[in-house]
């Protein structure tokens, strides 16, 4: 029962913070990393013009929404004081990712269920060798 609860708290948190704000998962982002992720799609756009033309538009469309609405892709925005619920948006930063309550919640669902179904089964036989000793 402990995984299935941790998965939908997991979850029912991050879809919260959907609903709180449009659609958008805020994430807490320095002024620094923001900076490094448009370089990035400047890097990409620039990439993606030798290789196909018809791909530099739709790099060059992610790069005017960073700068006006702050999106760093279909669903994620830098959090700013008007994003809602902020606490529970990714604000861990782990270098490789930025992660909300919700997804360690998740996370930790995820790992419980390889080895809590072992811990149950010991318990039951362990119990059901005490009943018949």
């Amino acid at each position: 029962a402990v995984p299935v609860l941790l998965w939908g708290l997991g979850a029912v948190s991050n879809q919260i913070v959907l609903f709180a704000n449009n659609d958008k998962f805020p994430v807490m982002w320095s002024t620094y990393k923001v900076a490094q992720y448009e370089n990035a799609l400047v890097q990409k756009a620039k990439s993606d013009s030798i290789l196909d033309p018809d791909k530099v538009q739709t790099d060059q469309l992610a790069i005017v929404a960073l700068e006006q609405d702050g999106f760093l892709d279909d669903i994620h925005c830098v959090m700013t004081p008007k994003t809602h619920l902020n606490l529970l948006a990714d604000i861990f930063d782990l270098r490789d990712a930025t992660y909300s309550i919700g997804d360690f919640m998740l996370m930790l669902s995820e790992w419980s269920f390889a080895f809590l179904p072992f811990v149950f089964l010991f318990d039951v036989t362990r119990k059901l060798k005490a009943v018949k000793d």
